[in-house]
């Protein structure tokens, strides 16, 4: 038999991937408010996970569904979106698919849409996990995405499920980092609640606290190397022998820093195009995280604010380094920044002149107790 030739085979893919684009977009068209493959869903049954829900095909009386999160960490079965693509950044979850009925997703909120490529490479993705097996992984190389997956992705799933459907799982390894994690969402989930978009501000907490430390640090070792020196000035300057002088208090460390209100910068759409950040009454510092993305590095970076509709900034903040994170984050004390609605830019240094990375408005209200 002769083997069919490449071209004529990409061909005929290129045909059906056109065809059944035509029939979405006209489905699309007619079918108004109802759920549509290529949507993305927030759900009540799982609004205490930090998961959205992507419609990958639709039947009558139910749809299949994946899920998605913006947990950076992936697995052989994920599907990345970079932040410029259509629904971006995100990690489509192939393993974590079921089937609901269409009565939770029209009780759900529609947050967007993806592209139609990655559409088609998440039902490539399921079409070879049926051909293999259908359950979760368990052997994941990363401690880290194997917990996500234990602490979120699974009780998300089983959160749809009927009761008495969720086939149990042999138990798995939930070490200090777990632990810490649960601590801290249950904290959360106790104060108001967390919900998909939310799990971006936890994230900005725990890098805010990490370079607080980062500082103390710093400090601390600049302040022992000054008492080092002037101890050795001391003993230079008089030579008679005196008793030691005892060692200064210890400060205390940044406390002002510990109250925070944090606010994360996305490129794209972002589900309204002005952000409102609600800044608890007791905060004294806004910490605000501007993504950078998966670029050409900069030599430095730098962060203007000004008031709505002011022509010229009242504040810029330079010399900032990206975490590790891509991300610039910057502390900008509460005095500076009443309510109201400003204008954030952010730009970078490079090759000797100046990048805008990112334009962004957001309108600040303090959150009276």
């Amino acid at each position: 038999m002769k083997p069919r030739d490449p071209k004529a085979r990409s061909r005929e893919a290129l045909r059906e991937a056109v065809d059944r684009y035509g029939r979405d977009r006209a489905g699309s068209t007619a079918r108004g408010p109802e759920p549509w493959p290529g949507d993305l869903y927030v759900l009540a049954e799982t609004d205490d996970f930090p998961v959205e829900w992507l419609v990958v095909e639709r039947a009558p009386g139910h749809c299949r569904l994946v899920a998605a999160d913006t947990n950076p960490a992936l697995g052989s079965t994920d599907v990345p979106v970079p932040a410029e693509i259509e629904g971006g950044p995100l990690s489509v979850r192939c393993a974590v698919n079921l089937q609901v009925g269409l009565e939770i997703l029209r009780r759900g909120e529609r947050t967007g849409t993806v592209a139609l490529e990655v559409l088609e490479t998440v039902r490539r993705c399921l079409e070879e996990l049926a051909a293999e097996s259908s359950d979760l992984p368990l052997d994941e190389p990363d401690p880290g995405l194997e917990d996500w997956r234990d602490e979120v992705l699974a009780p998300a799933r089983a959160a749809l499920l009927p009761s008495g459907l969720e086939a149990s799982r042999p138990p798995r390894r939930f070490g200090l980092r777990a632990t810490v994690a649960a601590v801290l969402l249950f904290l959360l989930a106790a104060l108001g609640g967390l919900s998909a978009l939310s799990w971006r501000f936890h994230r900005g907490e725990l890098q805010a606290r990490r370079e607080v430390e980062r500082l103390v640090h710093e400090r601390r070792a600049v302040e022992a190397e000054h008492r080092r020196q002037l101890a050795a000035l001391r003993e230079a300057q008089t030579p008679a022998p005196h008793p030691p002088e005892p060692p200064p208090p210890v400060r205390e460390p940044l406390g002002p820093l510990v109250n925070l209100a944090y606010a994360s910068f996305y490129p794209g759409e972002s589900r309204g195009t002005l952000s409102e950040i609600v800044v608890p009454d007791q905060a004294t510092h806004l910490f605000l995280l501007l993504y950078v993305g998966h670029q050409e590095p900069c030599k430095e970076y730098g962060v203007e604010i000004a008031r709505h509709g002011a022509p010229a900034a009242f504040l810029t903040v330079k010399d900032l380094q990206p975490l590790p994170s891509q991300e610039v984050s910057v502390a900008v004390p509460r005095a500076q920044l009443p309510d109201g609605s400003y204008q954030l830019r952010l730009y970078g240094m490079c090759n000797g002149g100046r990048r805008e990375l990112g334009a962004y408005e957001a309108r600040l209200k303090e959150d009276a107790p």
